[in-house]
């Protein structure tokens, strides 16, 4: 059980009570208040955080604005942060799709994502820890056949021309 030794400043201050959290958040140096205000893990809605616990699938529905898109590339992100993916893959209705959304989307892994570039001919994204995430399309289902992916964001099933496939 951890003691408030063991609690960072950050984790301290989201776990207190609101009459307590002004007196800590005016302790904060800039770089702490700077993290704290763009952390997605304190700034995103609860929806939005993956469930806790051992699950291999998560399933996020929600319509438009719910923050689908954000979710994934934090989730994506997060993994390749703490060098617990190099080998993703990035699946969508069309890849134009994947490239808009997934990739270069105001929420997707290009904007929130440290490191990360895209390299259009070669339909990936690479990150300098050595990650890599595969652009694919649901259009060609046997193109995905034989990657061997640590994990996979697919995007909007019901877009898929062939969701079972």
């Amino acid at each position: 059980m951890k003691t408030p030794e063991d609690y960072s400043k950050l984790e301290l201050i989201a776990s207190s009570k609101q009459s307590s959290k002004y007196r800590y958040l005016r302790e904060l140096n800039n770089d702490e208040a700077w993290y704290l205000g763009t952390a997605w893990k304190y700034n995103a809605r609860p929806s939005q955080l993956p469930p806790e616990g051992d699950w291999n699938s998560w399933l996020f529905l929600g319509g438009r604005g719910a923050g689908k898109t954000r979710a994934g590339a934090e989730w994506v992100a997060g993994h390749v942060r703490r060098a617990r993916a190099k080998r993703i893959g990035l699946i969508a209705a069309t890849h134009f799709e994947a490239r808009a959304v997934m990739v270069e989307g105001e929420s997707g892994l290009l904007g929130i994502s440290e490191g990360a570039e895209y390299e259009p001919s070669l339909r990936r994204v690479r990150w300098s820890s050595g990650a890599e995430a595969h652009v694919l399309s649901a259009e060609e289902p046997d193109s995905i056949r034989g990657f061997q992916f640590d994990l996979a964001w697919a995007d909007e099933f019901c877009k898929w021309a062939d969701p079972q496939s």
